[in-house]
């Protein structure tokens, strides 16, 4: 009988020396300024934009993108109604308002066809999802924002390396944000930035970040201790009993996952004292980027395999991809009739899912 095999929902980028030689700087309090620059610039040339500024978060991003628009308050930004919740909630905390707009079953991102069904007089701003890595019909909606007077910001949260034709994600607006998390497929174990093309805009976010300090030592530590658990949970060691601990908790009717990762879905609360990248966190961003291309290239080709393999499964619908777009495949999202009957049946045969 053949065994089994089990697959984690994601798996770190991280690798067990990436994280020793970061707590080994970190014992030793070699936390200087000598990879900030040389990380920025780097990160600059990749993905071909003229300003990049550290902030604590995406969704802080993301609020002081929309604060130094000089748009008036109460103004409307367009979004996909299939989002995560903390970019309505920087939007609102911003005094603009969410406007909501179906996604595409071909994409999952937004419907472009219906976009221009909800501009009106008050719409200023165009937020561009690029969900699970999957970059999707930039022509219509550069289109459509330069037809209506729009700014178009990025969502590159799950996008990092994604691109459009021979553009990278970060570069296809006028504004973007990314995150740096550690469940991301390019991780400097937390924080996030801010890309522009206007060196201007990115001297304004950084004044209002200028009392926010660098990640802190001790914060370092829970970072990287965090990256340990996760390293170790889905090695090939481990992960079989955590495997089983889901299965246990999913008879029971109980998500684990989603009890143990879902964040408190409230809105924003205030600006932390700390939390912009540190040294520590730009010689490992430095690492990441050397091996990125590599490690996307390798699970563009896993998903492009896996989809083939579904696209002719009944009950199951796969995304589309354009012609243009290079995505990256941070997770292989799918259309099911029956999502919980397909979870739990994954689940027997050793694959774990989230949604």
């Amino acid at each position: 009988m053949t065994q089994m095999q089990i697959i984690p929902t994601f798996k770190s980028t991280l690798q067990f020396k990436e994280i020793n030689r970061a707590f080994l700087r970190l014992l030793t309090q070699h936390n200087g300024c000598h990879y900030n620059g040389e990380f920025k610039s780097l990160l600059s040339d990749y993905l071909g934009t003229k300003n990049i500024s550290w902030v604590p978060s995406a969704r802080w991003g993301l609020y002081f993108i929309l604060k130094n628009l000089g748009i008036p308050a109460g103004s409307q930004v367009i979004l996909s109604a299939f989002n995560y919740y903390a970019v309505p909630a920087a939007i609102i905390r911003a005094g603009m308002q969410p406007v909501f707009v179906d996604i595409s079953e071909n994409s999952l991102s937004i419907d472009t066809s219906k976009i221009e069904e909800a501009i009106t007089d008050k719409t200023k701003v165009l937020i561009i999802t690029h969900l699970c890595g999957f970059v999707s019909g930039m022509d219509s909606v550069r289109a459509i924002a330069k037809k209506h007077g729009l700014i178009i910001i990025e969502d590159c949260a799950q996008a990092f390396g994604a691109a459009y034709g021979d553009t990278k994600a970060g570069s296809l607006g006028d504004h973007a944000f990314f995150t740096f998390g550690l469940t991301k497929n390019f991780t400097t174990f937390s924080n996030g930035a801010v890309v522009t093309q206007h060196s201007r805009f990115s001297e304004m976010i950084e004044r209002d970040l200028s009392q926010v300090q660098q990640t802190s030592c001790s914060g370092t530590l829970i970072q990287l201790c965090r990256a340990y658990s996760i390293a170790l949970a889905t090695t090939k060691v481990f992960f079989p009993f955590i495997y089983w601990l889901i299965r246990g908790f999913n008879k029971a009717g109980i998500d684990i996952l989603d009890l143990l990762f879902r964040e408190n879905e409230a809105l924003m609360g205030g600006l932390p004292n700390s939390g912009l990248l540190n040294d520590i966190q730009a010689e490992t961003g430095i690492t990441q980027l050397s091996s990125l291309d590599e490690k996307t290239e390798l699970c563009r080709q896993k998903g492009l395999k896996l989809y083939n393999a579904l696209k002719d499964v009944r009950g199951i619908t796969v995304p589309k991809i354009e012609r243009e777009a290079k995505n990256i495949f941070v997770s292989c999202p799918i259309i099911a009739k029956d999502r919980n009957k397909l979870r739990k049946y994954l689940l027997k045969q050793g694959v774990v899912t989230s949604y």
